[in-house]
Protein backbone atom coordinates (compact mmCIF):
# COMPACT_ATOMS: atom_id res chain seq x y z
CA UNK A 1 0.00 0.00 0.00
CA UNK A 2 3.13 2.43 0.44
CA UNK A 3 4.24 2.09 -2.68
CA UNK A 4 0.69 1.93 -4.39
CA UNK A 5 0.14 5.18 -2.46
CA UNK A 6 2.94 6.81 -4.05
CA UNK A 7 2.72 5.60 -7.44
CA UNK A 8 -1.05 5.54 -8.26
CA UNK A 9 -3.77 7.92 -7.90
CA UNK A 10 -6.09 7.84 -4.38
CA UNK A 11 -8.72 5.79 -6.21
CA UNK A 12 -6.78 2.72 -7.15
CA UNK A 13 -5.27 1.79 -3.74
CA UNK A 14 -8.37 0.64 -1.99
CA UNK A 15 -6.84 -3.08 -3.55
CA UNK A 16 -4.34 -4.33 -1.12
CA UNK A 17 -6.80 -7.21 0.65
CA UNK A 18 -10.07 -7.44 -1.70
CA UNK A 19 -12.30 -5.56 -0.01
CA UNK A 20 -12.88 -2.32 1.02
CA UNK A 21 -10.12 -0.77 2.97
CA UNK A 22 -11.23 2.52 3.57
CA UNK A 23 -9.38 3.31 7.45
CA UNK A 24 -6.58 1.66 6.41
CA UNK A 25 -5.60 3.57 2.88
CA UNK A 26 -6.20 6.61 4.76
CA UNK A 27 -3.52 5.99 7.30
CA UNK A 28 -1.34 4.91 4.68
CA UNK A 29 -2.20 7.75 2.49
CA UNK A 30 -1.26 10.33 5.32
CA UNK A 31 2.38 8.93 5.02
CA UNK A 32 2.47 10.16 1.76
CA UNK A 33 2.18 13.84 2.67
CA UNK A 34 5.58 13.46 4.33
CA UNK A 35 9.23 12.37 3.49
CA UNK A 36 9.25 8.62 2.92
CA UNK A 37 11.78 8.32 5.83
CA UNK A 38 9.36 8.69 8.56
CA UNK A 39 6.93 5.79 6.84
CA UNK A 40 7.31 3.51 9.76
CA UNK A 41 6.77 5.55 12.89
CA UNK A 42 3.86 7.46 11.10
CA UNK A 43 2.43 4.29 10.68
CA UNK A 44 2.72 3.11 13.70
CA UNK A 45 1.85 6.31 15.83
CA UNK A 46 -1.64 7.12 13.66
CA UNK A 47 -2.58 3.50 13.99
CA UNK A 48 -2.40 3.39 17.33
CA UNK A 49 -3.99 6.73 18.12
CA UNK A 50 -7.36 4.94 15.99
CA UNK A 51 -6.55 1.92 18.33
CA UNK A 52 -6.81 4.68 21.23
CA UNK A 53 -9.91 5.77 19.83
CA UNK A 54 -12.01 2.95 19.60
CA UNK A 55 -10.91 2.30 23.00
CA UNK A 56 -12.20 5.17 24.15
CA UNK A 57 -15.82 4.52 21.79
CA UNK A 58 -16.01 0.73 23.79
CA UNK A 59 -15.44 3.00 27.04
CA UNK A 60 -18.20 5.02 26.41
CA UNK A 61 -20.61 2.69 24.78
CA UNK A 62 -20.27 0.11 28.17
CA UNK A 63 -19.92 3.60 30.59
CA UNK A 64 -23.62 4.42 29.14
CA UNK A 65 -25.05 1.60 30.16
CA UNK A 66 -23.20 0.14 33.30
CA UNK A 67 -23.70 1.94 37.17
CA UNK A 68 -19.57 2.40 37.61
CA UNK A 69 -16.65 2.93 35.46
CA UNK A 70 -14.23 0.22 36.16
CA UNK A 71 -16.17 -2.21 33.77
CA UNK A 72 -15.98 0.74 31.10
CA UNK A 73 -12.31 1.01 32.19
CA UNK A 74 -11.84 -2.77 31.51
CA UNK A 75 -13.20 -3.50 28.34
CA UNK A 76 -11.49 -0.29 26.74
CA UNK A 77 -7.95 -1.38 28.40
CA UNK A 78 -9.20 -5.02 27.15
CA UNK A 79 -9.06 -4.14 23.39
CA UNK A 80 -5.13 -3.38 23.17
CA UNK A 81 -4.89 -6.11 24.84
CA UNK A 82 -6.65 -8.82 23.45
CA UNK A 83 -4.78 -12.19 24.05
CA UNK A 84 -4.57 -12.46 20.06
CA UNK A 85 -2.53 -15.96 20.47
CA UNK A 86 0.50 -14.39 18.22
CA UNK A 87 2.07 -10.99 18.33
CA UNK A 88 -0.34 -8.37 19.04
CA UNK A 89 -1.97 -6.13 16.18
CA UNK A 90 -1.52 -3.11 17.86
CA UNK A 91 0.23 -0.37 15.33
CA UNK A 92 -0.41 -2.42 12.44
CA UNK A 93 -1.92 -0.29 9.66
CA UNK A 94 -3.29 -3.52 7.77
CA UNK A 95 -5.21 -4.80 10.89
CA UNK A 96 -6.71 -1.10 12.34
CA UNK A 97 -10.20 -2.69 10.92
CA UNK A 98 -10.52 -5.01 13.46
CA UNK A 99 -10.47 -2.86 16.38
CA UNK A 100 -12.38 -0.69 14.70
CA UNK A 101 -15.11 -3.54 14.46
CA UNK A 102 -14.97 -4.29 17.57
CA UNK A 103 -16.20 -0.50 18.95
CA UNK A 104 -18.72 -0.83 16.06
CA UNK A 105 -20.50 -3.96 17.40
CA UNK A 106 -20.50 -2.91 21.17
CA UNK A 107 -22.04 0.64 20.08
CA UNK A 108 -24.68 -1.50 18.25
CA UNK A 109 -25.07 -4.11 20.90
CA UNK A 110 -25.22 -1.32 23.52
CA UNK A 111 -27.39 1.53 22.31
CA UNK A 112 -24.79 3.89 22.56
CA UNK A 113 -25.45 7.54 22.80
CA UNK A 114 -29.35 8.89 23.09
CA UNK A 115 -27.89 12.22 22.54
CA UNK A 116 -28.97 13.14 19.16
CA UNK A 117 -25.82 14.99 17.49
CA UNK A 118 -23.40 11.69 19.02
CA UNK A 119 -25.97 9.81 17.57
CA UNK A 120 -25.13 10.92 14.14
CA UNK A 121 -21.67 10.56 14.52
CA UNK A 122 -22.06 6.96 15.49
CA UNK A 123 -24.06 6.38 12.52
CA UNK A 124 -21.13 7.84 10.22
CA UNK A 125 -18.26 6.09 12.00
CA UNK A 126 -20.29 2.81 11.53
CA UNK A 127 -20.71 3.32 7.70
CA UNK A 128 -16.95 3.86 7.77
CA UNK A 129 -15.82 1.20 9.34
CA UNK A 130 -18.60 -1.20 7.51
CA UNK A 131 -16.32 0.44 3.93
CA UNK A 132 -12.87 -0.83 5.65
CA UNK A 133 -13.47 -4.40 6.72
CA UNK A 134 -16.07 -7.33 5.56
CA UNK A 135 -17.00 -8.04 9.28
CA UNK A 136 -19.92 -4.70 8.66
CA UNK A 137 -21.85 -7.66 7.87
CA UNK A 138 -22.16 -8.60 11.64
CA UNK A 139 -22.67 -5.12 12.97
CA UNK A 140 -25.36 -5.26 10.17
CA UNK A 141 -26.92 -8.62 11.30
CA UNK A 142 -26.92 -7.34 14.83
CA UNK A 143 -28.50 -4.04 14.33
CA UNK A 144 -31.17 -5.67 12.27
CA UNK A 145 -31.80 -8.32 14.75
CA UNK A 146 -32.12 -6.12 17.21
CA UNK A 147 -34.55 -3.77 15.55
CA UNK A 148 -36.57 -7.56 14.49
CA UNK A 149 -36.51 -7.84 18.38
CA UNK A 150 -37.66 -4.81 19.22
CA UNK A 151 -34.59 -4.34 21.56
CA UNK A 152 -33.55 -0.84 22.03
CA UNK A 153 -34.73 1.91 19.85
CA UNK A 154 -35.78 1.05 16.95
CA UNK A 155 -34.82 4.24 14.74
CA UNK A 156 -31.51 3.58 16.07
CA UNK A 157 -31.11 0.72 14.83
CA UNK A 158 -32.65 1.07 11.59
CA UNK A 159 -29.95 3.87 10.77
CA UNK A 160 -27.23 1.78 12.24
CA UNK A 161 -28.10 -1.21 10.05
CA UNK A 162 -28.50 1.26 6.87
CA UNK A 163 -24.94 2.86 7.91
CA UNK A 164 -23.63 -0.78 7.83
CA UNK A 165 -25.47 -1.34 4.61
CA UNK A 166 -23.84 1.41 2.92
CA UNK A 167 -20.60 0.84 4.07
CA UNK A 168 -20.63 -2.88 2.43
CA UNK A 169 -21.66 -2.02 -0.61
CA UNK A 170 -18.71 0.35 -0.67
CA UNK A 171 -16.71 -2.42 0.32
CA UNK A 172 -18.39 -4.83 -2.18
CA UNK A 173 -17.91 -2.09 -5.28
CA UNK A 174 -14.20 -1.77 -4.19
CA UNK A 175 -13.65 -5.64 -4.14
CA UNK A 176 -15.48 -5.59 -7.97
CA UNK A 177 -13.20 -2.49 -9.34
CA UNK A 178 -10.08 -2.69 -7.73
CA UNK A 179 -6.70 -3.52 -9.88
CA UNK A 180 -4.83 -6.80 -9.80
CA UNK A 181 -2.17 -6.74 -7.37
CA UNK A 182 0.96 -5.04 -8.18
CA UNK A 183 -0.45 -3.40 -11.30
CA UNK A 184 1.36 -0.37 -10.03
CA UNK A 185 4.72 -2.89 -11.19
CA UNK A 186 3.87 -3.29 -14.65
CA UNK A 187 6.36 -5.04 -16.60
CA UNK A 188 8.71 -5.48 -14.07
CA UNK A 189 12.35 -6.45 -14.87
CA UNK A 190 14.60 -7.15 -11.99
CA UNK A 191 18.41 -6.14 -12.05
CA UNK A 192 20.06 -8.44 -9.27
CA UNK A 193 19.46 -11.60 -7.37
CA UNK A 194 18.52 -9.85 -4.33
CA UNK A 195 15.40 -8.18 -6.67
CA UNK A 196 15.03 -11.38 -8.82
CA UNK A 197 14.10 -13.47 -4.99
CA UNK A 198 11.72 -10.51 -4.48
CA UNK A 199 9.82 -11.05 -7.25
CA UNK A 200 9.86 -15.00 -7.44
CA UNK A 201 8.53 -15.08 -3.48
CA UNK A 202 5.91 -12.55 -5.17
CA UNK A 203 4.73 -14.37 -8.17
CA UNK A 204 5.02 -17.82 -5.71
CA UNK A 205 2.37 -16.11 -3.89
CA UNK A 206 -0.26 -15.40 -6.45
CA UNK A 207 0.64 -11.92 -6.62
CA UNK A 208 0.12 -12.04 -10.26
CA UNK A 209 -3.13 -13.92 -10.10
CA UNK A 210 -6.25 -12.40 -10.46
CA UNK A 211 -8.27 -12.44 -6.78
CA UNK A 212 -11.27 -15.19 -7.34
CA UNK A 213 -13.61 -15.89 -4.97
CA UNK A 214 -14.79 -19.55 -4.23
CA UNK A 215 -17.90 -21.19 -4.99
CA UNK A 216 -20.44 -20.24 -1.96
CA UNK A 217 -21.62 -24.21 -1.15
CA UNK A 218 -24.20 -24.48 1.32
CA UNK A 219 -23.69 -28.26 2.81
CA UNK A 220 -19.91 -27.27 3.07
CA UNK A 221 -21.35 -24.23 5.45
CA UNK A 222 -22.38 -26.42 7.66
CA UNK A 223 -20.54 -29.27 7.63
CA UNK A 224 -17.58 -26.95 8.32
CA UNK A 225 -19.06 -25.30 11.13
CA UNK A 226 -18.11 -27.48 13.95
CA UNK A 227 -14.32 -26.91 13.34
CA UNK A 228 -14.69 -23.29 12.86
CA UNK A 229 -16.18 -23.34 16.83
CA UNK A 230 -13.66 -25.79 17.89
CA UNK A 231 -10.78 -23.54 16.28
CA UNK A 232 -12.42 -20.63 18.33
CA UNK A 233 -13.05 -22.04 21.67
CA UNK A 234 -9.43 -24.26 21.92
CA UNK A 235 -7.71 -20.57 20.89
CA UNK A 236 -9.46 -19.43 24.64
CA UNK A 237 -6.85 -21.69 26.03
CA UNK A 238 -3.67 -20.48 27.34
CA UNK A 239 -0.50 -22.31 26.10
CA UNK A 240 0.89 -24.97 25.44
CA UNK A 241 -3.04 -26.10 25.43
CA UNK A 242 -3.91 -23.95 22.67
CA UNK A 243 -1.27 -24.48 20.09
CA UNK A 244 -1.63 -28.14 20.78
CA UNK A 245 -5.21 -28.53 21.22
CA UNK A 246 -5.98 -28.00 17.27
CA UNK A 247 -3.52 -31.00 16.78
CA UNK A 248 -6.04 -33.71 18.12
CA UNK A 249 -7.61 -36.08 15.40
CA UNK A 250 -9.59 -38.08 17.68
CA UNK A 251 -13.56 -37.77 17.18
CA UNK A 252 -14.40 -37.83 21.34
CA UNK A 253 -11.25 -35.26 21.82
CA UNK A 254 -13.00 -32.29 19.55
CA UNK A 255 -16.45 -32.99 20.60
CA UNK A 256 -14.87 -32.69 24.45
CA UNK A 257 -12.99 -29.69 23.45
CA UNK A 258 -16.36 -27.91 21.97
CA UNK A 259 -18.30 -28.99 25.04
CA UNK A 260 -15.71 -28.51 27.97
CA UNK A 261 -14.98 -24.86 27.65
CA UNK A 262 -18.98 -24.20 26.69
CA UNK A 263 -20.01 -25.72 29.35
CA UNK A 264 -17.67 -24.36 31.80
CA UNK A 265 -18.87 -20.71 30.52
CA UNK A 266 -22.67 -21.81 31.13
CA UNK A 267 -21.70 -23.03 34.36
CA UNK A 268 -20.24 -19.42 35.83
CA UNK A 269 -23.59 -17.73 34.04
CA UNK A 270 -25.53 -19.86 36.28
CA UNK A 271 -23.08 -19.67 39.32
CA UNK A 272 -23.39 -15.92 39.19
CA UNK A 273 -26.77 -15.86 38.68
CA UNK A 274 -27.49 -17.79 42.09
CA UNK A 275 -24.95 -15.83 43.65
CA UNK A 276 -26.29 -12.37 43.02
CA UNK A 277 -28.92 -12.92 45.13
CA UNK A 278 -29.89 -8.99 45.49
CA UNK A 279 -29.68 -8.02 41.63
CA UNK A 280 -26.86 -6.02 41.97
CA UNK A 281 -25.47 -7.14 38.75
CA UNK A 282 -28.49 -7.34 36.63
CA UNK A 283 -27.19 -4.91 34.24
CA UNK A 284 -23.64 -6.48 33.75
CA UNK A 285 -25.59 -9.45 32.56
CA UNK A 286 -27.35 -8.29 30.26
CA UNK A 287 -24.87 -6.45 29.22
CA UNK A 288 -22.57 -9.57 29.66
CA UNK A 289 -24.94 -11.05 27.12
CA UNK A 290 -25.38 -8.91 24.88
CA UNK A 291 -21.46 -9.04 24.36
CA UNK A 292 -21.76 -13.08 24.25
CA UNK A 293 -24.50 -12.97 21.43
CA UNK A 294 -22.10 -10.86 19.51
CA UNK A 295 -19.35 -12.98 19.81
CA UNK A 296 -21.65 -15.85 18.81
CA UNK A 297 -22.87 -13.86 15.45
CA UNK A 298 -19.39 -12.80 14.25
CA UNK A 299 -18.51 -16.61 14.25
CA UNK A 300 -21.37 -17.36 11.76
CA UNK A 301 -21.13 -14.17 9.99
CA UNK A 302 -17.40 -14.71 9.27
CA UNK A 303 -17.70 -18.56 8.55
CA UNK A 304 -20.04 -18.07 6.34
CA UNK A 305 -18.37 -15.52 4.68
CA UNK A 306 -14.66 -17.48 4.73
CA UNK A 307 -15.94 -21.22 4.33
CA UNK A 308 -13.92 -21.94 7.74
CA UNK A 309 -11.94 -20.45 10.21
CA UNK A 310 -8.65 -21.89 10.27
CA UNK A 311 -6.54 -18.16 10.29
CA UNK A 312 -6.41 -16.55 13.95
CA UNK A 313 -6.75 -13.22 12.65
CA UNK A 314 -10.69 -14.27 12.48
CA UNK A 315 -10.37 -14.98 16.14
CA UNK A 316 -10.21 -11.50 16.75
CA UNK A 317 -14.51 -10.33 17.31
CA UNK A 318 -15.03 -13.44 19.23
CA UNK A 319 -12.28 -13.19 21.50
CA UNK A 320 -12.67 -9.36 22.16
CA UNK A 321 -16.31 -9.62 22.62
CA UNK A 322 -16.40 -12.98 24.41
CA UNK A 323 -13.25 -11.59 26.72
CA UNK A 324 -15.56 -8.27 27.21
CA UNK A 325 -18.22 -10.16 28.70
CA UNK A 326 -16.15 -11.61 31.62
CA UNK A 327 -14.50 -8.04 32.70
CA UNK A 328 -18.16 -6.26 32.57
CA UNK A 329 -19.25 -9.12 34.76
CA UNK A 330 -16.12 -8.39 37.18
CA UNK A 331 -15.95 -4.77 37.26
CA UNK A 332 -19.35 -4.03 37.90
CA UNK A 333 -18.87 -6.74 41.22
CA UNK A 334 -16.06 -4.46 41.89
CA UNK A 335 -18.47 -0.97 42.16
CA UNK A 336 -21.62 -3.12 43.53
CA UNK A 337 -19.10 -5.01 46.09
CA UNK A 338 -20.05 -8.33 45.27
CA UNK A 339 -17.84 -10.32 47.03
CA UNK A 340 -19.32 -13.69 45.91
CA UNK A 341 -19.10 -12.71 42.59
CA UNK A 342 -15.62 -10.90 42.78
CA UNK A 343 -14.36 -14.00 44.03
CA UNK A 344 -15.82 -16.56 41.45
CA UNK A 345 -15.00 -14.12 38.45
CA UNK A 346 -11.38 -14.06 39.69
CA UNK A 347 -11.02 -17.66 38.08
CA UNK A 348 -11.74 -16.47 34.54
CA UNK A 349 -9.78 -13.67 35.25
CA UNK A 350 -6.32 -15.37 36.27
CA UNK A 351 -6.75 -17.56 33.27
CA UNK A 352 -7.07 -14.13 30.80
CA UNK A 353 -4.11 -12.61 32.86
CA UNK A 354 -2.51 -15.94 32.21
CA UNK A 355 -3.26 -15.92 28.05
CA UNK A 356 -2.39 -12.00 28.33
CA UNK A 357 0.60 -11.94 29.65
CA UNK A 358 1.91 -15.30 27.15
CA UNK A 359 0.64 -13.47 23.84
CA UNK A 360 1.42 -9.67 24.83
CA UNK A 361 4.75 -10.03 23.99
CA UNK A 362 7.64 -10.53 21.16
CA UNK A 363 7.38 -14.13 19.90
CA UNK A 364 10.64 -13.57 18.06
CA UNK A 365 12.93 -12.04 20.58
CA UNK A 366 13.87 -15.49 22.51
CA UNK A 367 13.20 -18.47 19.47
CA UNK A 368 16.74 -19.62 19.29
CA UNK A 369 15.27 -20.77 15.82
CA UNK A 370 15.64 -17.58 14.42
CA UNK A 371 18.67 -16.19 15.64
CA UNK A 372 16.81 -14.17 18.93
CA UNK A 373 17.11 -11.25 16.74
CA UNK A 374 13.62 -10.06 17.95
CA UNK A 375 11.00 -8.49 15.77
CA UNK A 376 11.81 -4.68 16.61
CA UNK A 377 14.96 -3.59 15.78
CA UNK A 378 16.91 -1.22 17.94
CA UNK A 379 18.88 0.39 15.44
CA UNK A 380 17.42 2.68 12.36
CA UNK A 381 17.04 0.03 9.57
CA UNK A 382 14.69 2.17 7.45
CA UNK A 383 16.88 4.63 7.03
CA UNK A 384 19.78 3.12 5.51
CA UNK A 385 18.17 0.48 3.18
CA UNK A 386 16.32 3.61 1.65
CA UNK A 387 19.18 5.73 1.20
CA UNK A 388 20.79 2.47 -0.47
CA UNK A 389 17.81 1.98 -2.88
CA UNK A 390 18.30 6.14 -3.96
CA UNK A 391 21.69 4.96 -4.91
CA UNK A 392 20.89 1.75 -6.99
CA UNK A 393 17.96 4.52 -8.41
CA UNK A 394 20.99 6.91 -9.87
CA UNK A 395 22.12 4.28 -11.82
CA UNK A 396 18.03 4.04 -13.62
CA UNK A 397 15.75 5.58 -15.02
CA UNK A 398 12.49 7.21 -13.75
CA UNK A 399 10.15 4.36 -14.17
CA UNK A 400 12.53 1.26 -13.08
CA UNK A 401 11.37 -0.82 -9.98
CA UNK A 402 13.89 -0.87 -7.09
CA UNK A 403 13.43 -3.14 -3.95
CA UNK A 404 14.15 -1.18 -0.42
CA UNK A 405 14.63 -3.79 1.98
CA UNK A 406 15.95 -3.26 5.40
CA UNK A 407 17.48 -7.06 5.75
CA UNK A 408 21.08 -7.40 4.50
CA UNK A 409 21.55 -11.03 3.26
CA UNK A 410 24.96 -11.19 4.21
CA UNK A 411 24.97 -9.94 7.99
CA UNK A 412 26.02 -12.10 10.57
CA UNK A 413 22.63 -12.29 11.92
CA UNK A 414 20.69 -12.86 8.73
CA UNK A 415 23.11 -15.90 8.38
CA UNK A 416 22.52 -16.89 11.69
CA UNK A 417 18.72 -16.80 10.79
CA UNK A 418 19.73 -19.50 7.95
CA UNK A 419 21.47 -21.44 9.53
CA UNK A 420 19.51 -22.00 13.08
CA UNK A 421 16.20 -21.96 10.47
CA UNK A 422 17.81 -25.16 8.08
CA UNK A 423 16.68 -23.34 5.31
CA UNK A 424 18.83 -22.06 2.37
CA UNK A 425 18.10 -18.63 2.91
CA UNK A 426 15.85 -16.19 5.62
CA UNK A 427 12.74 -13.97 4.59
CA UNK A 428 12.14 -11.87 7.75
CA UNK A 429 11.77 -8.99 5.54
CA UNK A 430 9.11 -6.96 4.95
CA UNK A 431 10.41 -5.65 1.07
CA UNK A 432 9.10 -2.27 -0.45
CA UNK A 433 8.86 -2.98 -4.23
CA UNK A 434 8.89 0.78 -5.44
CA UNK A 435 9.47 2.59 -9.06
CA UNK A 436 12.33 5.10 -8.12
CA UNK A 437 10.38 8.52 -9.54
CA UNK A 438 8.30 7.58 -6.06
CA UNK A 439 11.37 7.65 -3.81
CA UNK A 440 13.98 9.81 -5.72
CA UNK A 441 17.27 9.38 -6.23
CA UNK A 442 16.95 9.19 -9.98
CA UNK A 443 19.77 11.49 -12.12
Amino acid sequence: MIAAVRTLPWTAVWDDHAYGFFVQWAIVEATAWLPLAWAPPLLVAITCLVWWVCAMWLRTSVERVCSGGIAAGLVGLGLCMIPMPEIAYLGLASSAGWPLAAAAIVAVLLDGSRVPRIQRIEVAAIAIVAASHPTGLVIFVLALARRVARIGVSTVNVSRAGAACVGIVVSWWVYRVQDPPLAYLGAWAPQDPWERDVQARLVGAGALIDRSVSVWNPLDVVTMFPGSVRFVVTQLLPEPWAAEAILATSTMTKILQILVPLGGCALLVFAVRRLDGVRRLETSRHVALGLASGSVVSILVQHVLVGQLTSRQYLFLPLMLGWSAILVVLGEAFDSRSWRVLALMAVPFVWYATVVGQNFRDPFQDNPRQGGTGRYAQADMWGPALEEARAKCRTRGADDVVVVSQMDPNSPGVQQMIRSSGLRFAWFDHALVIRCKAIGGTT
